[in-house]
């Protein structure tokens, strides 16, 4: 991962947890949905990191299950791929309708499971690159580090405290909390677009 900061989860977990005024403190597997939650959002929404995987068309469909990953990433689902191009050339996206009246003179792309999509208008064999947006692998604990750059662990802290308070039923705190990590988290975003070519959302 590009972004992986030098804080534990288990280390701002036990800060956060330090901090709160309610009894009883949420579970620590509360802590690592909700941490898992904002790195998943995080990555698909805000960081959106492209990657590229080669693949072959078998039968019109592109199955991404058994894609090279790099380590400490999730299996590419469907929903992740933003583009596809064969033999170089960008593929239309659309529905499966468009794919029907638009193939075999124009090839369409669409989605057609959870890792799978259907290249219509594709030959059998075609050579096609599938450009997705990587994320971490999903969080079910509070092992490792945080998915975040160390700028931005304030962001991840403000979004526990906020859900704790929430699920405390502690209105006023909980939106306090969750006002200032939706403030951080336009920061993040400014600050990532800054950092992608042409210093732009893509």
């Amino acid at each position: 991962m590009i972004y992986s900061s030098t804080v534990t989860a288990a280390e701002l977990v036990a800060a956060v947890r330090s901090e709160l005024e309610i009894i009883p403190l949420p579970a620590e597997a509360s802590f690592a949905r909700w941490l898992g939650s904002l790195e998943q959002l995080a990555w698909s929404e805000v960081i959106r990191l492209r990657r590229a995987a080669h693949v072959l068309v078998d039968g019109g469909k592109v199955i991404l299950d058994g894609l090279y990953i790099p380590d400490g990433e999730d299996r590419v689902l469907a929903s992740d791929v933003c583009n596809v191009y064969l033999d170089g050339l960008q593929v239309m996206h659309g529905s499966a309708e468009e794919g029907y009246l638009f193939a075999p003179e124009t090839a369409v792309w669409h989605v057609s499971g959870e890792q799978e999509i259907t290249v219509d208008g594709a030959e059998e064999g075609s050579a096609a690159t599938v450009i997705y947006y990587a994320r971490p692998k999903r969080r079910n604990t509070l092992e490792g580090n945080i998915a975040l750059p160390d700028e931005f662990i304030e962001l991840a802290a403000s979004c526990l405290r906020g859900e704790a308070y929430r699920a405390a039923n502690e209105d006023v705190l909980a939106a306090k909390w969750l006002g200032d990590y939706n403030q951080k988290l336009d920061a993040f975003q400014n600050w990532c677009d800054r950092r992608r070519p042409g210093g732009g959302r893509r």
